[in-house]
């Protein structure tokens, strides 16, 4: 019991990183111009497709070192899926419940 909940909490823990490091990175790589779109604040397609490629080795990341912690690939990576999942639809419904963000012009920086 205390080792999967722990194989959880370490899951979660490499996950953030992996994604914290990902998108840094990705950002410094691309930079304001190519992260978003031209003029403004909003996300480019560039951008939203390599965080979903980040976002997919994180959540490989994560289960693997769930999986080896826990010494089982039953019932901890799944908790930790079914977490996962609900915070994914938690953050969806909140977005969704603030409705779209107020449109800001990005100007360059003197």
């Amino acid at each position: 019991m205390v080792r999967g909940t722990f194989a959880v909490i370490v899951g979660l823990v490499v996950m953030a990183a992996v994604m914290s490091a990902g998108m840094l990175g990705t950002f410094y790589a691309l930079g304001p111009d190519k992260a978003f779109q031209p003029g403004t604040y909003e996300v480019s397609g560039l951008m939203i497709m390599v965080c979903f490629a980040v976002l997919a080795v994180a959540v490989v990341a994560g289960g693997a070192v769930c999986s080896k912690t826990a010494k089982s690939a039953a019932t901890p990576c799944r908790v930790l899926a079914g977490l996962l999942l609900v915070l994914m639809l938690a953050g969806a419904g909140a977005s969704y419940l603030m409705g779209p963000a107020p449109h800001r012009d990005r100007t360059a920086r003197g």
